[in-house]
């Protein structure tokens, strides 16, 4: 932006509280903002990423901004569930030590019940026929007077 308006100040013809304004917004965006803008594509990093700009927010100098900015943060937070936690554990971004903290927390507060243990082996995890098969098969039959032609 500095860029940009030496040598136009003509064109542009800013006044000096315009002028700080904008230099605040540039430093708000490159310190605080713009990695979260980079970083928001990766759903299994959201938790992380989210944390991350709260930290950035709280170590952010101007405490108007700061306040502004996890006020913002607040209003658009209602999309975090526990599901959507969970995907955390995808990430590489948490270590293995947080991954079991999170993972202890949700047998606590869910039960082992929803837990589902993955397989140990691809072969384990290969479905079988019967899962697919149906025993009353004759209830799709339909009369072909009833459904017409086809």
């Amino acid at each position: 932006m500095q860029l940009l308006l030496d040598g136009n100040e003509n064109v542009l013809q800013l006044t000096d509280q315009q002028l700080q304004g904008i230099q605040r917004f540039n430093h708000f965006v490159l310190k605080v903002y713009i990695q979260s803008w980079f970083t928001c594509c990766s759903a299994v990093d959201a938790a992380v990423n989210d944390i991350s700009l709260i930290n950035r927010l709280h170590d952010y100098e101007e405490v108007h901004l700061c306040k502004i900015g996890l006020m913002m943060i607040k209003r658009h937070s209602w999309y975090l569930s526990n599901e959507m936690a969970t995907l955390c554990l995808l990430s590489d971004l948490v270590s293995l030590e947080n991954k079991a903290a999170l993972v202890t927390a949700m047998i606590s507060e869910r039960g082992p019940h929803l837990l589902t243990p993955l397989p140990d082996s691809s072969t384990d995890g290969q479905i079988s026929r019967e899962c697919f098969t149906t025993t009353r098969i004759n209830c799709l039959d339909i009369p072909e007077s009833k459904v017409g032609p086809i």
